[in-house]
């Protein structure tokens, strides 16, 4: 989630950190990503690397047994915030050129409170963007 929120700084830097197969299967170019470009081609390619990420994410999640969700709140925590990332990379049309995509503190300290009940309840909090 980081590679994708963090695109335009890290092309700055030189780094491109997406898979060069999935830039030249939609036809984004690294100058692309540091110029800022959101093209229909950069959308898709974004599109298909959320929806990568939260595969990963949901499989992630099921390979990790019930009985310890409990000790690994931490990391349940952490994927809520990050799935909640993804989403806000959503709204915005994948665009993360210019303004960095952020949650704001009250929303991180709403996740953390409401993963961390949800996980000492046994309840799901996956599916809340």
């Amino acid at each position: 989630v980081n590679i994708l929120r963090d695109l335009q700084s890290d092309a700055r830097r030189g780094r491109v950190y997406l898979p060069q197969e999935d830039l030249e299967r939609f036809g984004v170019r690294p100058e692309d990503l540091l110029a800022g470009r959101s093209t229909d081609a950069f959308i898709e390619l974004m599109q298909f690397e959320c929806d990568r990420a939260r595969h990963y994410f949901d499989r992630a999640r099921q390979a990790l047994p019930a009985e310890e969700r409990r000790s690994m709140v931490a990391a349940e925590i952490m994927a809520a915030t990050y799935w909640r990332l993804l989403g806000a990379i959503r709204q915005r049309n994948y665009n993360v050129f210019g303004t960095r995509v952020r949650l704001a503190r009250p929303l991180k300290f709403w996740i953390a409170l409401s993963v961390y009940l949800a996980v000492y309840l046994g309840r799901d909090w996956r599916g809340r963007d």
